[in-house]
């Protein structure tokens, strides 16, 4: 089946396995990971959310600017943007970007996360926050005229929105959670279900699950997986709802794994997409910066027409 590779972004030299480094923003490490990811041959890049960390928008601004076809799935945080701002802010990046920009709604998964940003409601009213915010999202982006909305979290009078995306109708949405409250907020609403990778059974039943949650509105959304490091509990099985968070939740506790010499990125043959024949091409940004060796190789072009695939492999 098609599947779309997603890697991933950041302000500094950091990943799931790599430990950050240096000043906490660099423009370059910015532009040089996309153009990395670009020449893999990946699909998108997920550009995650921090309580304490550069302003996502920006960074995904900067890495569409040197690029050409690589796309963007920005993480995204209800509750601290109003909807209408978002969806406008939203619209302009995918048309600044050329109708690449995905948005990942960040539900959290920490409450002491959400407080440093000022953010007191609990878990599963947050999950319910993030179904309304989708629900104002399209709209803005959809509706041909100005509209009211008096919601449990937000209250608008005469909304409407100029600028629209690129993308028709919308940009595609993402989101995720292992509880019961995040399959009943999110699965009637988003186009792309995020998960973490686990046993095939567990992974099966959860999304039926999921499906048979949307189904009830009329929807299947697709799925994402995140495949867990082997060297760290996240190779443990964990049943889908005990307790773990969809990709970019709640970032934080990823900054202490292990610093491996190099990270594997796994590319695609030149004229293909995903990961039929895939390779792997050993990157290590850090020793790039620092004159080392790391050539790349320019794997892979990657056309933009049949982006959707049936699942997503972060």
């Amino acid at each position: 089946m098609p599947v779309e590779m997603i890697g991933w972004i950041a302000p500094r030299v950091s990943s799931e396995i790599i430990p950050p480094s240096g000043p906490p923003f660099d423009a370059e490490v910015i532009a040089e990971t996309a153009r990395i990811h670009e020449r893999a041959g990946f699909d998108r890049v997920l550009i995650g959310y921090f309580s304490d960390a550069p302003d996502g928008f920006l960074v995904g601004a900067h890495a569409a600017s040197v690029t050409e076809r690589l796309g963007f799935l920005l993480a995204h945080r209800p509750g601290f943007v109003a909807p209408p701002v978002a969806a406008r802010k939203l619209a302009t990046l995918d048309q600044l970007s050329d109708d690449r920009l995905a948005v990942h709604i960040i539900t959290g998964g920490s409450d002491a996360d959400q407080a440093k940003d000022g953010d007191w409601i609990d878990h599963d009213a947050r999950y319910r926050r993030s179904a309304e915010y989708i629900s104002l999202l399209r709209r803005t982006w959809t509706e041909p005229g100005a509209f009211d909305h008096a919601g449990e979290f937000y209250r608008t009078r005469g909304t409407y929105a100029e600028i629209r995306c690129r993308q028709q109708p919308h940009i595609p949405i993402y989101g995720g959670g292992g509880s019961d409250a995040a399959i009943r907020a999110l699965a009637p609403h988003v186009d792309v279900f995020m998960l973490w990778g686990e046993p095939l059974k567990d992974t099966a039943r959860f999304m039926d699950r999921v499906r048979q949650e949307a189904a009830l509105s009329g929807r299947n959304p697709l799925q994402s997986f995140n495949p867990p490091d082997p060297r760290s509990n996240r190779g443990q099985s964990l049943g889908p709802g005990q307790g773990h968070s969809p990709p970019g939740a709640d970032q934080s506790r990823r900054r202490t794994r292990a610093k491996a010499p190099e990270c594997r990125l796994p590319t695609a043959p030149a004229g293909g997409r995903g990961s039929r024949g895939a390779r792997h091409l050993p990157v290590d940004i850090a020793r790039r910066r620092d004159g080392g060796s790391g050539q790349l190789d320019g794997a892979g072009g990657h056309p933009r027409d049949g982006r959707e695939g049936d699942a997503r492999i972060l």
